[in-house]
Order: structure tokens, then sequence, then C-alpha cells
């Protein structure tokens, strides 16, 4: 936290802001590790009005400049560990210089960070959601693909929510993705976050279904879910689910034949 306080406490040309030491190592992996073997227990009080403004002056300043993109994913750490509200933060810059970054390792870099410290595993989820929505909307699947499997990890902290799979399977399904996205939707349907209504899920694999000349298939799966969707809430809930998944299943199965 110290760290936070000097850099938005300190003058306005903050020692951040120009080229690092040899001392200081701009590696994900480190700072990662760094943090991760001394995490917090506690949480901080939340940002004054001043400090935020300081944050919101000094983030974009320090991502326009890629040697500072460590020093940017720190001090976001440190904001995430107190008790700001997430939509009082200046995220969308960061999402943004993450999802448009040449690899991966800043992304997992801050994943990790939340990973390893559990008094804000809640931010986890929203934080990836941003990630995938912002990676789909730049038709970059496989880094989304990444993000998504991370979060299924047996370890993970923070399990794919609702939200997250249908942001995955519409992204997917959207890109051509096909085959990943009906996995994606089994993996939902057995971690149970299958509810109805899922008429625009529903709908984007369809389309997509029907985009690779799978007509039968598409039909089938459409019609299991459609009956799942009028069994909401009825005794025969739990057979229409497992009529999805067993249709999603079969499809999987034969896509490559």
């Amino acid at each position: 936290m110290s760290f936070l306080q000097r850099l938005l406490h300190g003058p306005s040309k903050s020692p951040f802001l120009t080229p690092p030491s040899p001392h200081y190592s701009t590696s994900y992996s480190y700072c990662s590790k760094q943090e991760s073997s001394h995490p917090q227990t506690r949480p901080y009080p939340p940002l004054t009005q001043q400090q935020l403004s300081n944050l919101n002056h000094l983030l974009p300043r320090l991502l326009s400049q890629p040697d500072h993109l460590p020093t940017a994913l720190r001090l976001t750490s440190a904001a995430l560990h107190t008790t700001t509200p997430l939509h009082a933060l200046p995220l969308s810059p960061l999402i943004h210089s993450l999802t448009s970054h040449p690899d991966t390792s800043p992304t997992f870099s801050l994943l990790t960070r939340l990973r390893h410290a559990p008094q804000i595993h809640h931010h986890i989820s929203p934080i990836a959601l941003m990630l995938l929505t912002s990676y789909f909307n730049n038709r970059m699947c496989k880094p989304a693909l990444a993000v998504f499997r991370w979060l299924r990890r047996p370890d993970s902290p923070s399990p794919p929510t609702r939200q997250v799979y249908e942001v995955v399977i519409e992204g997917l399904c959207r890109n051509g993705f096909m085959f990943e996205g009906l996995s994606a939707a089994r993996d939902m349907v057995v971690a149970g976050e299958l509810v109805a209504p899922c008429g625009s899920l529903r709908e984007w694999i369809y389309r997509g279904m029907l985009k690779e000349a799978r007509v039968e298939d598409a039909v089938e799966l459409n019609n299991a879910i459609l009956r799942f969707e009028k069994c909401g809430g009825s005794d025969d809930e739990e057979e229409c689910k497992e009529r999805v998944l067993a249709v999603l299943e079969r499809v999987i199965a034969r896509w490559n034949e």
C-alpha cells in the first residue's frame, strides 16, 4: 500500500514516469511472485477523491509508455486492495491496454495478482468479464479462450459465472469458433449455469451452426434448448437440462467426423 501512497501523494513528476532503473524488474512473472509472497490480509480504506483524481491522471500516462505497464499493474493491484468500489477505479484504460498487447503475459500477471490475494477474489469475475468482452470485441478469440480456461482451472478461486459463460459462448460463436463455443456451452450446463431464459445464447449457437452447415444438429439443439426454457421451474426442468447436455455431447463428439 505504501507503493500506492507514494504514487498518489507524490509530486506531479512521479519517478515512476521516468525509465525504470536497472534494479527494477519489468518482468510480469517477477512482479506477481514478489507480491504473492507477501499477501495482504486486511482491506484498506477507500481512496479519497483526490487520490482517485490522481489515479485517473497517472494511470493513462503510465499505460502510454510500454516500459511502465508493470508499474501500472502494480498501481492497479494496490488500488484493488482498498475498499474503493470497482466502478470508481479507472480500469477501462488498463483493460484496453492489456487486450491490445501482443501477448497475454500482462493479462495473466494481473489475474495472478488477484488470485494470490484472497481478500480481493471478488474482483476476479468482473475484471475477467471486462477482459473477455474487450478481447472478443477485438476479434482476439485465442487470448479470450486462454482467460476462460484460466477461470475454469480446478484451483480457480472464481469459476465462470453465468454472465461469463454467456459472453464467451456468444463471442466464440460470433467469431466462427463453433467447436469451442459448443464446448463452453456444455461446460455451462455441467456447471449448472444454464438458466432460462437463454434466448440470445440459443440464437447465437443456432446461427453459428447454420453457418457451419450443421442444419440438422442446429435444429435438434435449438429445439432441446427451447424445451428447456419452457420447462423452467417445472418438475421436468432437470430432465430437459439433461436433454440439452446429451445433444451437446453428441454434436461435439461428431463435429470432426
